[in-house]
């Protein structure tokens, strides 16, 4: 079970190193991610510069039915709500190292403290 968890938590920061956004909602349809927040909250700690907005429910359902459908309730107002998005902030040339990523150049996104052994 922890080798599964490790991988989705990997593909989930892969998505994000590859300038995607994501949310709650597609990380559990894309990823099998069950909780996000933790995942956002470690990256955190580890240096990454995480960023977070507001976005409508209807844009996050868009993006998910370009891979998957997903249907939600008729009376649901989709366009009032709001979900969480997280993205990495875009950075110059330097060097992640941490849990299998490493990435260098002027084409990275994100950015990490490279912690000295």
């Amino acid at each position: 079970m922890s080798a599964n968890r490790y991988g989705v938590t990997l593909a989930l920061k892969e998505h994000l190193v590859g300038g995607g956004p994501i949310t709650r909602l597609e990380a559990i349809v894309y990823f099998g991610v069950p909780n996000l927040t933790s995942s956002i909250s470690k990256m955190r700690q580890e240096g990454w510069m995480v960023r977070s907005r507001k976005v409508s429910y209807m844009k996050v359902l868009l993006r998910i039915n370009k891979v998957a459908v997903l249907k939600p309730p008729s009376n649901l107002p989709i366009n009032e709500i709001e979900m969480t998005e997280y993205w990495l902030e875009k950075g110059i040339d330097f060097l992640i190292i941490g849990n299998g990523l490493y990435w260098r150049g002027s084409q990275a996104v994100g950015a990490r403290y490279v912690k000295r052994r």
